[in-house]
């Protein structure tokens, strides 16, 4: 397996800005798009639990590499390509907290996903193509998550 130090320069070059809070790394994001492998790298630092992808050209074939992550709490998907398929891909999470979801394309298909992640206290929905209903739907089903 590649040393941690080589995967996070290359995670550096690629527009990665490290948010060392303590040994080891456990937070990542980017401040622009990534280029091709960068997800794999991504998935090869199992220790991360906050990972903001936002604004980044992220399809559901990029949340797929990401399902060995198994100690996130923040996910943060909004302004990508994403559709309701990443939701199911992030569902299988088992620690996911907070999912950031703003300006994606996902709709009402996902609101059964979303209320059976139980660990999950914080999902951001605004300008996405949820409906009033869908999001009284989850409303009712998780009257405790925290819907913004």
């Amino acid at each position: 397996m590649e040393p941690l130090e080589i995967i996070a320069a290359r995670l550096r070059s690629a527009g990665a800005v490290f948010s060392v809070h303590a040994e080891p790394l456990t937070s990542l994001s980017f401040i622009r798009p990534f280029p091709p492998g960068v997800l794999e790298d991504i998935a090869r630092m199992t220790c991360v639990e906050e990972l903001f992808l936002g604004g980044s050209d992220l399809t559901d074939d990029g949340v797929a590499t990401l399902t060995g992550l198994t100690r996130l709490t923040w996910l943060e998907l909004s302004d990508t390509r994403i559709t309701n398929r990443a939701i199911g891909i992030a569902a299988t999470l088992p620690q996911l907290q907070t999912l950031m979801l703003y300006g994606t394309a996902i709709d009402d298909a996902c609101v059964s996903i979303v209320s059976r992640m139980p660990s999950l206290r914080t999902v951001g929905l605004d300008s996405t193509h949820i409906s009033a209903k869908g999001l009284a739907s989850l409303r009712k089903a998780r009257p405790y998550l925290e819907i913004s």
